[in-house]
């Protein structure tokens, strides 16, 4: 009769303490290995000033996670299902690759990202605003151009004669 007594106090105690539905459970604890946990990041490969997600999954439910990454600590906490994301910023992060590892009691898992560099954007300048002509260049008549030439051909073709004939040969052989 005891016995039966201690029973029945134990299980009203036991139902007095139960947790309700999703209150965290005891964190304390080791987690259980759980061989498919998994860490990620998304994207892999992420522009400077961009955010990158880390994700967890596997891990245990309704329990606190810290996760570091990019020199930034983010505590969370994992949902029924045992996963959890935390947000971080690449602005101000010099372009390399990064780790984040993210960790539970004695479960610790990491994942590799990349930051590059932001595209330089090239400074456009706009044109002058055209007339509708085309620009001079050159000279606006050719006829003085053409005179000169012709008359240096003409004194070449001169000079050229006077020279034969200074030297006795005849000029039209």
């Amino acid at each position: 009769m005891l016995v039966g007594v201690a029973a029945l106090l134990f299980v009203a105690a036991s139902a007095f303490f139960v947790a309700p539905a999703g209150a965290q459970t005891s964190c304390s604890a080791s987690p259980t290995y759980n061989p498919s946990a998994t860490l990620g990041a998304s994207p892999i490969t992420v522009t400077q000033g961009q955010s990158v997600t880390i994700t967890g999954t596997g891990f245990a439910p309704n329990c606190s996670v810290t996760v570091t990454a990019l020199g930034q600590t983010v505590t969370t906490t994992t949902d029924a299902a045992g996963g959890f994301t935390a947000v971080f910023s690449t602005a101000g992060i010099a372009p390399g690759s990064y780790i984040a590892t993210a960790v539970q009691s004695d479960l610790s898992l990491s994942t590799n990202f990349n930051v590059v560099a932001a595209a330089v954007q090239p400074v456009v300048t706009a044109a002058p605003v055209s007339t509708g002509t085309l620009p001079t260049t050159g000279s606006n008549s050719t006829a003085p151009m053409v005179s000169a030439g012709l008359g240096l051909l003409a004194v070449g073709g001169l000079l050229v004669l006077f020279a034969r004939k200074r030297n006795g040969v005849d000029a039209l052989n």
